[in-house]
């Protein structure tokens, strides 16, 4: 989940909790390629694109950004 202010309300912040609903992957080329989970995805209010969090910043492979198992559910 992740937290962000939205405004205030007497001095304190008003936090909207947002459901994580993709993670970030690096990934190597073909079947037998290891997938490393790297962050995590939230989509714009307005629906046109998407905020990435990332723990680190890939130097080689392919970056993929696939919506949670457990969101779509």
């Amino acid at each position: 989940m992740r937290h962000h202010p939205t405004g205030e309300f007497n001095g304190w912040k008003i936090l909207q909790i947002q459901e994580t609903t993709h993670e970030a992957f690096v990934t190597g080329e073909g079947e037998s390629a290891v997938w490393t989970k790297l962050g995590a995805g939230w989509p714009h209010d307005d629906g046109k694109g998407f905020n990435v969090e990332l723990i680190a910043l890939p130097v080689t492979g392919r970056l993929v950004i696939r919506e949670r198992k457990d969101a779509a559910d």
